[in-house]
C-alpha cells in the first residue's frame, strides 16, 4: 500500500474527486461576438472561444472549460497560464478583419478593456463585467 502523497492522492481520486481539481487554472472572460469573427463565415454560428484562444490552449496543452457564454475556466501548467494571461488580450481581441467594417475601433477598444474585464470575473463580483462602464457588452455580447 503506498505511503505519503501518493496515497493521498490515491484515497482522493478513490472517493470521486475530478483530477482537473489538482490543475491550476484562471478564469478568463469570453468575447462571443468577437470570437465569431476569428472563424471563417461558414463556421462561425455560435462560437464563444476566439479561434486564435483556442489553438494557443491547444498548442500549450491548457484545457478551456466554459461555464457561462461569458466566462471560461482554463486548467494547465502554471507557466503556461501565466504565457496565456500575458498574451490573452492579443487574443480575445483579434479576428478576420474583412468580417468587421470598424477594424481598428473594435480592435483597440477590446485591447484596451479586457485586462479590466479579466479582473473582473476573477473577482468576488463577476456580474460587473455587465455594467456600462466595463463596455464588455457593446464589445463582446451585444447581439
Amino acid at each position: 500500500m503506498p505511503k505519503g502523497p501518493v496515497a493521498a492522492l490515491s484515497s482522493l481520486l478513490l472517493v470521486g474527486c475530478s483530477s482537473l481539481d489538482f490543475i491550476p487554472s484562471q478564469k478568463f472572460p469570453l468575447c462571443p461576438q468577437i470570437a465569431e469573427m476569428s472563424y471563417g463565415q461558414d463556421d462561425a454560428t455560435g462560437k464563444t472561444v476566439n479561434l486564435y484562444v483556442q489553438e494557443q490552449a491547444h498548442v500549450r496543452h491548457l484545457r478551456i472549460n466554459p461555464i457561462s457564454e461569458y466566462v471560461a475556466e482554463v486548467h494547465g501548467n502554471p507557466v503556461d497560464l501565466q504565457w496565456f494571461t500575458k498574451n490573452y488580450p492579443q487574443m480575445l481581441c483579434s479576428f478576420d478583419p474583412r468580417q468587421e467594417s470598424h477594424v481598428k475601433e473594435t480592435y483597440i477598444s477590446c485591447v484596451s478593456h479586457v485586462s479590466n474585464w479579466i479582473k473582473i470575473v476573477r473577482s468576488e463580483h463577476p456580474e460587473a463585467l455587465m455594467y456600462d462602464k466595463t463596455l464588455f457588452e457593446a464589445n463582446c455580447a451585444s447581439l
